[in-house]
């Protein structure tokens, strides 16, 4: 009959894990979880980075800790008003940025969906 692939955000990963372990108790063994980001390369600011050299990428790279290799994409993540302080909060943060997939055999998406809708999943 074919497969599936179902994708579901979810608000928190224990969500997900419990999703995901009920889906593989039902024998469905291709299932992922991955958490989703609003800037590429989450997480640059980490590195070391001076502000006083001048060697920045760009605003977003300092407030944000997001990081681009085009330049033209850095000045538009610096336009974003979480970048300028303007902005209440991360827009992820009480989001749904964890994403599950699985890929179902047809004849149990229902079942699998049913499972996923339980565990707070969003289809």
């Amino acid at each position: 009959m074919g497969e599936r692939t179902i994708l579901a955000a979810f608000r928190t990963e224990d969500d997900a894990r419990t999703a995901a372990r009920r889906l593989r108790d039902l024998g469905i063994e291709a299932v992922d979880i991955e958490r989703v980001h609003l800037y590429p390369e989450e997480g640059a600011a980490d590195r070391l980075t001076n502000p006083l050299t001048g060697r920045i990428q760009s605003l977003a790279n300092l407030t944000l800790g997001a990081a681009d290799p085009n330049p033209d994409a850095a000045v538009l993540l610096a336009a974003d008003a979480s970048a300028s302080g303007m902005a209440d909060g991360n827009p992820f943060e009480l989001g749904r940025d964890i994403v599950l997939t699985a890929v179902v055999p047809a004849e149990r998406a229902a079942e699998a969906e049913r499972i996923v809708r339980e565990a707070g999943g969003r289809l």
